[in-house]
């Protein structure tokens, strides 16, 4: 399962989910991303979502090419399909 906001394999989530407004753990959404209820970015839609993750995974070392074939299908996710 991946986040569906960013793509960010839960396993992997340092905060292991994010929070939902009563505290309790998101199942869909990591820690990175979603706190207390809220989403954490600013992004408007998945295509600026995909640019703000590349950004940030170039910024930790991330090979870019790398980076683009990881996050292509963040505006497929299901936080951004609603649009």
């Amino acid at each position: 399962m991946e986040c569906q906001s960013c793509g960010l394999p839960l396993r992997k989530d340092p905060g292991k989910g994010g929070t939902n407004a009563d505290g309790s753990k998101s199942a869909t959404y990591c820690s990175l991303c979603y706190e207390g209820g809220k989403f954490k970015d600013s992004c408007a839609d998945g295509r600026e979502m995909r640019h703000y993750v590349r950004k940030r995974m170039r910024a930790e070392g991330r090979n870019p090419i790398a980076a683009w074939f990881q996050t292509f299908d963040i505006p497929h996710l299901d936080r951004w399909r609603q649009e």
